[in-house]
């Protein structure tokens, strides 16, 4: 077992890091928040610890993941069953509040008459 990818996954990585970096979110949010507020310098240092967070946090994360995977046989099963789990609760929460936010009016056939 190879504990490091090679160097064409590593690029790959490496450009993921990037896209992530620059897709907007609550990143992006928080750069222009201290952009504006605080001076370009600010902003500036919030996008190189945002970025340098990532490329620590996700290599960890994946080395981990990786690891439990190759230890445990059901693992890999167990893993999908709570992210299938866990999409299924946020549309759930989704679907909640759509139809809640929706005012649909439901017609009492017995309180309408007529004769109006």
């Amino acid at each position: 077992m190879h504990l490091f990818p090679d160097l064409n996954v590593l690029i790959a990585y490496l450009g993921a890091c990037i896209l992530l970096q620059t897709s907007p979110g609550p990143d992006m949010m928080l750069i222009i928040n201290n952009s504006i507020g605080r001076g370009i310098i600010v902003g500036l240092m919030t996008v190189f610890g945002i970025f340098l967070g990532i490329l620590i946090q996700a290599p960890v994360l994946t080395l981990g993941t990786v690891t439990l995977i190759n230890t445990y046989e059901n693992a890999f099963d167990i893993l999908q069953l709570l992210g299938a789990t866990y999409l299924g609760y946020l549309a759930y929460k989704n679907f909640k509040v759509f139809f809640a936010s929706q005012n649909i009016v439901h017609l009492d056939k017995s309180k309408v008459s007529a004769s109006n």
